[in-house]
């Protein structure tokens, strides 16, 4: 990134928040539309700020810092200039105080919020369920909250609100901008239980009854009680004739299934273009005919961001965006979704929500329902909005929903608020902190930003928790003893009892004493019978460590895999947590879809004859049965690759856990030899069971002679085998996600993202075995905060807020005391951390080398400021202004030149040397080479460094090296001591002493071979010049100037316009080098 651009980001992720207290109902009651919040997947807007060389003053930096660096989950950018400003309510009431859910709307303008661009500011009338709202600006009458159930008194147009009041969601009310929630009135009658111990010494350790709420004004007790009013048949009583049904899906892919599944073929289905595209056809809605429309969003409608520009600045004390403002702005503007519900809902009367069936999803269908609610129109119906419940995009699956429309879940779409918003405001708080601390401070700090994130920190903990314990271990010898003998005429071998020996001598007395008895005698020989176990269903965490140590696939490309198979209708929904099969699951229809697969149909159509085994017992988690194919497919209809790899392995998985069990005979024996006891056991396949379809749980055989007890079987060898102790790999990526999921680090959905992030932050690498092996800078991140706060890396933190936030889902924990009890928990570790970020400091001066020790050298061309270089390993060139970096070759040594500019890019020359050879370097053209030029080499480089089609080596250029593909050049230095150099080989053509200098000319010979014009010195010069002056020009085919020049380091002579004719500026072949990563070249945070 140049240095005078300054970039913005901001995260996306999945979540959305609707802020804290929760003091008012979604958009789904009567006259009530909510304005939800987002979290944007914890992901702040983040500006780039560079920090110089003193590492006290911030300026702006030069590129954006990347979405989704900052924080644990990924990014979502935020178009400023076309963004729809949501305007912010002041809030009011009590923290349960929403009205009943899923009543009848109130035509447009009833009840709103006003659009912008739109003038006309409608009171709302006072409804059951609805808010009293001020929105010309004045404060609500009397001060006093409106005695409705439910309700609410607003003040959307400037005035303050009722400070008796407890507000809804502090830090996102308008009238109290910027002010922290320690300052805001609450409600005295309205605290949950435990709030008095938020100020205690660790609130992470106190009991979760400190964090629950009231039975009487729980949302779990209110959502049962709208479940139990809630019934289909009420629905369809009420549906008037010829009604217009909307159906939202989270993706365009889904809208389009749905629509054809529910038209009852595609012939049936009129699509159209929009925003999205809608399909619409007339189909039987709950007994009626009704005429439908189905169209999508594009994941979530909303982001999350910190309200005020302050606090998206960098430059602000991180420890105040723990009480910061938060707002939400549309997370897509180009893509108009907002506008394209609005536009879609008119004259609709129900809204079926078919998201993504988890907490992500209910959270969207809360944003659905706020850009929809507000404009369907009005006919008394009860339950207009409906949620649809599958887990498979099949036609069966989708019938199914419709028959069993239920109601959307707000306590679950807080949870996914709760989550979000802490891992913005954590997330942004330590790694801004941090990050600024660090910047521009170490040379060799390979990181654009040093992030820190809930869930991300304690999985990068894992691995380097591992990894220490490897550097620990301190091999140990030992010895062991292999012995073999003979059955007539066959060698098998058999298993000392002694095993690992760490005495040298006892080995050989040992074999010694066997080979002196010579013979075996059999004690005992024992067979029986075993079985493996067929598999349970396959979960979502189970099936990454499948596809990682089967398929050898990463968990987040595994899940990227699966998901684009579930929406193609091939598996069903791949983010379940369950292992058991819930009652009433269609084993038999499931497993008779592939009955006529090409690989596995016969195996399948035997286990429907014979009979199927019933599915062991698992665990059903409520959520989504475990994963399962749901249509039969060959690679050819799936594509092929990773996508039809991944099919073969769930389709497998899924067969074999309804087949029988592999059973086994393992046969035992036991032989005598003196003191010594030794054994061999061999194992035979009796049923191959399951493992004739899971082929990489199959059984492996072995065999061993037939014996009998009292048989002497003779020694035919023993020899000493020497090894050494060693430590456990590293954590192999099955073992991570094992770990993070024992320990309730992130969801079945979030882990492969958490572990994706801390290799994308180079805070890991991945070998080809499938471990994970921590970098430099991981493992001093990892040491730092234990030494500060052990507590910031080990998973005990977290996965007490995770189950916070699922009592959260449940209804049983009110969300504004899981917010602020975990608020104050990080952040008085913040404080901790701030004041005793020096023990860090100190590790990573260990690590890595400080920029302090750099000094001025060449002039940048971007900016005409110097550049610092850096000698280190590889040596670099550093602009402190822009937070630019341009690493130079390695092997030899960069100089200072003659301060002369390169042509393309104006930047500064540095000259390159290797040994007796120098060539003329470009920094930026090295590090950045123009198009059609060779890229720089990783390593050592031996030769020059630059392409020979470069303007600053054509200059110098002469004609082509006669033992490479490479050209002869000038040396740049020049005199006195004037030669030719290859720019690929070590060739060195060395000119006579008593010469000023020789100049390349334009003009070349027949051969193509520049000519060169030779000053001699009057004084110094010894040769008999002809003509009898001080100066020739000729070309090196030219007797003269041949005679003239002795060749070094090469032949002894080049047959120079003989052997090779000479062609002057033939282009260079280049040096097959792979371009560095963008990474390798930053020693800093921005174009990260």
């Amino acid at each position: 990134m140049s240095g005078g651009e300054r970039g913005r980001g901001r995260g996306r992720g999945r979540g959305r928040g609707r802020g804290r207290g929760r003091g008012r109902g979604r958009g789904i009651e009567e006259g009530s539309h909510g304005a939800p919040g987002d979290t944007g997947g914890s992901q702040g807007q983040i500006k780039g700020k560079s920090l110089n060389a003193s590492a006290a003053v911030f300026v702006p930096g030069s590129a954006s810092l990347p979405v989704g660096k900052e924080t644990d989950a990924p990014g979502r950018v935020k178009d400023d200039g076309q963004k729809e400003k949501r305007q912010r309510k002041s809030r009011g009431g009590k923290n349960e105080g929403r009205g009943e859910l899923l009543k009848a709307p109130q035509p447009p303008g009833l009840g709103t919020r006003t659009e912008k661009g739109n003038g006309s500011k409608k009171q709302p009338q006072k409804h059951k369920g609805d808010r009293a709202e001020s929105k010309g600006g004045g404060k609500p009458s009397g001060g006093q909250q409106q005695k409705h159930k439910g309700d609410r008194s607003e003040s959307k147009g400037g005035g303050k609100p009722n400070r008796s009041e407890k507000p809804n969601r502090p830090g996102k009310t308008k009238s109290n901008e910027g002010k922290p929630n320690a300052a805001r009135a609450e409600d005295p009658k309205k605290k949950p239980r435990g709030s008095e111990k938020l100020n205690g010494a660790d609130p992470v350790v106190d009991k979760l009854a400190d964090l629950q709420v009231s039975d009487a004004s729980s949302s779990y007790v209110r959502f049962q009680k709208q479940l139990a009013n809630f019934s289909l048949s009420k629905v369809a009583k009420g549906i008037p004739e010829n009604a217009t049904v909307l159906c939202v899906a989270e993706k365009p892919s889904l809208a389009q299934s749905i629509a054809i599944f529910l038209a009852g073929g595609k012939g049936r289905v009129n699509s159209r273009k929009s925003f999205q595209d809608v399909h619409e056809f007339t189909a039987n809605f709950l007994g009626k005919q009704a005429k439908f429309k189905v169209t999508s969003v594009i994941g979530h409608v909303y982001g999350l961001d910190f309200k005020l520009p302050r606090h998206k600045s960098w430059d602000v004390d991180p420890a105040e965006l723990f009480d910061a403002p938060t707002e939400r702005a549309e997370a897509n503007p180009k893509a108009n979704i907002c506008k394209h519900l609005k536009q879609e809902a008119k004259n609709c009367q129900f809204l079926l929500l078919w998201l993504d069936c988890d907490r992500e999803g209910e959270n969207i269908c809360f944003e659905v329902i706020e850009n929809t609610k507000p404009y369907m129109k009005s006919s008394g119906i009860q339950f207009p909005i409906l949620r649809a419940k599958f887990s498979a995009i099949t036609e069966s699956a989708i019938r199914s929903a419709m028959q069993n429309l239920t109601l959307p879940n707000e306590n679950e779409a807080m949870a996914v608020d709760a989550r979000q918003e802490l891992d913005l405001k954590v997330g942004v708080t330590f790694t801004r902190f941090q990050t600024r601390y660090f910047q521009g401070k170490y040379s060799n700090l390979d990181a654009s930003v040093v992030s820190y994130g809930p869930c991300q920190t304690p999985t990068l903990g894992f691995c380097v928790e591992r990894h220490i314990e490897r550097v620990q271990h301190v091999p140990k010898p030992f010895w062991t003893l292999s012995v073999e003998a003979k059955k007539s005429g066959e060698i098998f071998s058999l298993n000392p009892n002694s095993g690992r020996m760490f005495d040298k001598k006892k080995a050989e007395r040992l074999k010694n004493s066997l080979l002196s008895i010579g013979s075996a005698t059999v004690v005992s020989v024992e067979e029986k019978k075993g079985s493996s176990q067929r598999p349970t269903g396959l979960n979502t965490v189970n099936m990454l460590k499948m596809a990682s140590t089967v398929l050898g696939m990463g968990p987040h490309h595994a899940m990227q895999v699966a998901e684009r198979l579930y929406m193609q209708g091939f598996l069903s929904y791949p983010r379940t947590e369950s292992t058991g099969y819930p009652k009433g699951f269609d084993m038999r229809g499931t497993l008779g879809l592939q009955q006529n697969n090409r690989y596995w149909g016969a195996y399948v159509r035997s286990l429907l004859e014979l009979g199927y085994k019933e599915p062991r017992p698992g665990k059903d988690m409520g959520d989504h049965p475990p994963l399962t194919p749901t249509q039969s497919a060959t690679e050819n209809d799936i594509g092929g690759g990773d996508a039809w790899r991944l099919y073969d392995l769930v389709a497998r998985h899924f067969i074999a856990s309804v087949s029988p069990d592999a059973t086994h005979q393992t046969t035992k024996i036991v032989l005598q030899c003196g003191e010594e006891r030794l054994s061999a056991t061999g194992k035979r396949p009796i049923s191959p069971g399951f493992t004739a379809v899971l082929h990489h749980s199959s059984i492996e055989s072995s065999s061993v002679p037939a014996l009998a007890k009292g048989d002497v079987v003779p020694l035919a060898d023993v020899f000493i085998g020497q090894g050494e102790t060693e430590p456990k790999g590293h954590l192999s990526e099955s073992e991570l996600i094992e770990r993070m999921e024992k320990n309730g680090i992130g969801t079945d959905a979030s882990i492969p993202t958490h572990i994706n992030n801390i290799c994308v932050r180079r805070y890991c690498n991945t070998s080809e075995s499938r471990h994970m092996v921590p970098t430099g800078l991981g493992i001093v991140l990892v040491q730092g905060y234990k030494l500060i706060d052990k507590e910031l890396v080990e998973p005990t933190v977290r996965s007490f807020i995770e189950k916070q936030i699922d009592e959260v889902a449940q209804g049983r924990v009110s969300l504004q005391a899981v917010l602020r009890k975990s608020i104050h928990t990080f952040r008085e570790k913040f404080k901790s951390f701030v004041s005793e970020i020096e023990k860090m400091d100190a590790l990573f001066e260990a690590s890595f080398t400080s920029a302090e020790s750099s000094k001025i050298y060449t002039r940048c061309g971007k900016t005409m400021r110097y550049l610092k270089i850096i000698n280190s390993r590889p040596p670099r060139l550093y602009n402190p202004l822009t937070e630019d970096i341009y690493i130079m070759p390695l092997g030899g040594t960069v100089k200072q030149y003659k301060a002369l500019a390169c042509p393309l890019c104006n930047f500064e020359l540095s000259l390159y040397s290797l040994g007796h050879k120098n060539f003329p370097l470009c920094p930026n053209c090295y590090c950045n080479p123009p198009e059609g030029m060779m890229e720089p080499e990783k390593g050592v480089c031996t030769t020059c460094p630059m392409d020979d089609d470069h303007p600053v080596i054509q200059k110098l250029t002469v004609c082509d090296c006669p033992e490479s593909d490479g050209v002869l050049m000038v040396d740049p230095v020049g005199g006195p001591n004037w030669k030719l150099i290859s720019t690929r080989s070590p060739l060195i053509a060395a000119f006579p002493k008593g010469i000023n200098k020789v100049t390349v000319l334009p003009e070349v010979d027949e051969n193509g071979c520049h000519m060169l014009e030779i000053d001699f010195n009057e004084r110094k010069n010894t040769v008999a010049v002809p003509g009898g002056g001080l100066k020739y020009i000729g070309s090196l085919s030219d007797p003269f100037v041949e005679g003239l020049i002795e060749y070094k380091h090469g032949r002894d002579r080049a047959q120079i316009g003989r052997k090779r004719n000479f062609k002057g500026k033939r282009r260079g072949r280049g040096r097959g080098r792979g371009r560095v990563n963008q990474h390798d070249l930053k020693m800093s945070f921005y174009g990260f």
